[in-house]
């Protein structure tokens, strides 16, 4: 039995790692992919600890099958992560380090609290004693580690493609390692200098811990700073156009008023005649021209139909037709520069999307719903070409310097909480978003924006 409880505590010391592992990415996983995390897990437990039970009845557990055991096997449940959500793995990689490093360091001091006061137990007892004490001191622990994590960049790693991971994985799982290899002996650790190693390397991680979190810091600051003049040209391109066309329309204008009185003469004069089909084209000429120096307004929001008003202009330069049947308010529950963006970096995937088309080819349909604080919003293009979509649904490029749109895209979802489904079928690529005023906090989230016009 007591066996039985060495080597449950063992396979029992691979929790906290699990926990720390799946948290950054849990939002990428789908159902299908969590039950798929969970089956992989227990196959494995059994495994590990039938493996260990079986070195237990033969040749008995000692610290250094111990310490070989457990970073074993938190690489396998590793590498079943890396399989199950995949093209992530110098993301995995480097939590894994941040992780096993900060592991490390909790069980140095049950490891020197061990040698200290309970050094003549036996060995399988000192193994339960370090397995169960790690377990109650990251227990302990997970407070304040959780309130130290969860405002940082940990939660965003799986979101940030574009950071160099490639590169800063090196470091904290290097770091471990080596002072793994410098302060382990065939027993467990004793000394105060190995105690010491181990705390440095502790506070080397936070330090990189605190570099990594400011880096992430700027690059937040970049994006919003981009978004920011990406959404300032939109409104300056929209004052342009609308000016241009407000100087065209009062030239129509003039002319139609010079010509007006002529038009009514040559009206009188057909009707007198009972020349009622010439009459009725002439009406239908001086309708078209009035109608064409109406200005183009696609919804009631000012902000949002600049940005379609931009793009929409763009789209027709490169000879795409655009279909729109647009029904967006004036005051909405959500920040009008945000659904300006997201309009904005919407059609602009779509326009760069059927640029690749041939010109009898290029479509875009844009349908919006707006109901009880609801807003719908639907966004085709044509496109034959082949489209890469990653674990979370969203499509990706792998070209450099691609894919910020969508990042922006998702970034305005993500802060309130909308829904968004991507799908490329029958050659149609097609963009679904929700959102819901549920989310749409009025300190935070309410449209306080003037109108720009």
């Amino acid at each position: 039995m007591e066996i039985f409880f060495t080597v449950l505590s063992v396979a029992l010391t691979q929790i906290p790692g699990l926990i720390l592992r799946y948290i950054p990415f849990s939002k990428l996983f789908t159902q299908k992919q969590k039950k798929q995390l969970l089956n992989c897990y227990i196959l494995f437990f059994i495994f590990q600890f039938t493996v260990l039970y079986i070195i237990a009845l033969r040749i008995s557990l000692t610290p250094s099958i111990y310490r070989i055991a457990v970073p074993l096997g938190a690489v396998i449940y590793l590498c079943i992560n890396c399989v199950i959500l995949k093209n992530m793995f110098f993301q995995h990689a480097f939590v894994y380090g941040m992780q096993g490093s900060y592991c490390l360091v909790l069980h140095s001091f049950v490891a020197i609290l061990l040698s200290h006061f309970a050094p003549h137990l036996t060995v399988n007892k000192q193994i339960i004693s370090q397995s169960f004490l790690f377990l109650l001191l990251f227990v302990v622990t997970a407070y304040p580690l959780w309130h130290f994590i969860k405002d940082s960049f940990y939660l965003k790693i799986s979101a940030e493609y574009n950071y160099h991971w490639n590169l800063v994985w090196f470091i904290p799982n290097l770091l471990w390692l080596s002072t793994v290899i410098t302060t382990m002996s065939h027993n467990w650790i004793s000394s105060s200098v190995q105690l010491i190693a181990r705390i440095i390397m502790g506070i080397t991680i936070f330090i990189l811990w605190k570099c990594v979190n400011l880096d992430f810091k700027q690059l937040e600051e970049k994006f919003t700073l981009k978004s920011t003049n990406q959404l300032l040209n939109i409104q300056m391109k929209a004052i342009s156009h609308q000016a241009s066309t407000i100087h065209e329309n009062d030239e129509k204008l003039q002319i139609l008023r010079h010509d007006f009185r002529h038009h009514i003469q040559m009206l009188s004069t057909l009707i007198a005649c009972k020349d009622l089909a010439a009459a009725s084209l002439l009406l239908n000429q001086l309708n078209d021209d009035l109608e064409n120096t109406k200005p183009i307004i696609f919804c009631k929001n000012s902000v949002i139909n600049s940005a379609l008003l931009v793009y929409t202009s763009k789209a027709q330069k490169q000879h795409i037709e655009i279909i729109s049947e647009i029904d967006i308010p004036q005051k909405i529950p959500w920040n009008s520069n945000d659904m300006a963006l997201l309009f904005a970096n919407v059609l602009e995937n779509a326009i760069n999307a059927s640029i690749q088309q041939p010109k009898e080819q290029r479509k875009i349909c844009i349908t919006t719903r707006y109901d009880d604080n609801k807003l719908a919003i639907i966004v085709e293009n044509y496109f034959t070409g082949e489209i890469l979509f990653n674990n979370n649904g969203m499509p990706i490029s792998l070209k450099q310097g691609h894919g910020i749109g969508m990042r922006s895209i998702a970034s305005i979802v993500s802060k309130y909480h909308g829904h968004m489904v991507c799908s490329h079928t029958h050659d149609w690529f097609t963009i679904n978003f929700m959102f819901s005023n549920r989310y749409a906090s009025n300190e935070e989230h309410l449209d306080k924006n003037p109108d720009i016009f």
